[in-house]
């Protein structure tokens, strides 16, 4: 790890390239989440405590996030969720009548991100600018 000489935060050096990115999230990612992080996998799994976790972030962590975008750009247009996993804060912002695409390199979560338009990489998104970017759980 380096500390980023323009912006100050660590980041890893060299930068993974975009093969061993491929490869990670091919066979790797999700086999390290395994028993880590529940919430993904009852997420992934559906029925109803998938349903109790969204409802729970749909009155918390996303509402809040709704109500701050709402106060600052009350246009709702031209958002990007990067790191979108299984697609369902990009849902939700497009159920609030958002214009919204995610980017998310785990091939494993394309087949249930119905709805809306997901991204393997930035280089795929159509041209134009985002007024907003939001990045949950993103390392």
């Amino acid at each position: 790890m380096v500390i980023d000489p323009l912006y100050g935060f660590r980041r890893l050096d060299p930068l993974p390239d975009e093969n061993f990115l491929e490869s990670f999230y091919a066979h790797k990612y999700y086999d390290s989440l395994v028993g880590r992080a529940p919430d993904l996998q009852r997420q992934q799994s559906g029925g109803p405590e998938a349903q109790r976790d969204e409802r729970w972030l749909t009155h918390t962590l996303w509402g809040d996030i709704v109500d701050t975008l709402d106060r600052c750009l009350p246009a709702r247009k031209n958002r990007l969720d990067y790191g979108s996993g299984l697609g369902n804060f990009a849902r939700y912002m497009r159920s609030g009548l958002w214009e919204v695409m995610g980017i998310e390199p785990a091939s494993w979560t394309m087949n249930v991100q119905a709805g809306v338009p997901i991204f393997r990489n930035l280089a795929d998104l159509p041209e134009g600018k985002f007024r907003v970017s939001t990045l949950l759980n993103v390392f």
